[in-house]
């Protein structure tokens, strides 16, 4: 069987069947294939194999992106695509680039495709996951729900510098070298006040 017959056979298997016109596949058959790898779909995995797969709504791909993400990653069957994925994660911590690429990509899986901005509870929810073990997400969330009033999403540039900002700072003890007149966003000027009033 030729590698394109075998990916469309595998596509197959978790594609949705009511779906007329372009071939795809929907959040019922990603969790399955999330299941199918021993993917929790809250894990970082599940969002690292979208990444991969060029997905650009969250659990949807499409067979153009599976065939193309399959054929980068060099994979043809479960335990390749469980391999690679397993590699991509754990490389993070030694290739800052393919960290920031992933992260990034991340937004678009918070928003619908019409949308500009985020909602802040989408993005409370994924970045315990995209930023895991990071010292300054609890704060932030926190921060979050004291002004859910009047923080109701979040920009693709509020979210891209996140990682950037929690860098920078380093630990609460780093607070003072932040500057309100450099060019962060005025959402982290107003955090780092907060963050100031609690020290």
């Amino acid at each position: 069987m030729s590698t394109t017959r075998k990916l469309k056979t595998w596509f197959n298997k978790y594609k949705d069947p009511g779906v007329t016109g372009d071939e795809i596949i929907t959040p019922e058959g990603y969790q399955k294939l999330c299941e199918s790898l021993g993917y929790d779909m809250e894990g970082i995995e599940a969002l690292v194999l979208m990444w991969k797969l060029g997905s650009k709504d969250l659990g949807t791909v499409t067979y153009k992106n599976w065939e193309s993400g399959l054929k980068e990653m060099n994979v043809s069957s479960t335990a390749g695509l469980k391999q690679a994925i397993d590699s991509a994660t754990t490389s993070f911590s030694r290739d800052p680039k393919a960290y920031k690429a992933f992260y990034r990509s991340t937004f678009n899986f918070l928003k619908s495709e019409r949308q500009r901005t985020a909602d802040v509870e989408y993005a409370k929810a994924v970045l315990p996951v995209v930023m895991r073990n990071n010292w300054m997400v609890p704060k932030f969330i926190e921060f979050l729900d004291e002004n859910s009033d009047s923080i109701k999403s979040i920009t693709r540039d509020q979210w891209q510098l996140l990682p950037d900002l929690a860098a920078f700072l380093q630990g609460t003890g780093n607070l003072a070298i932040y500057n309100t007149d450099d060019s962060w966003p005025k959402l982290y000027d107003d955090f780092v006040t907060w963050m100031r009033s609690r020290s």
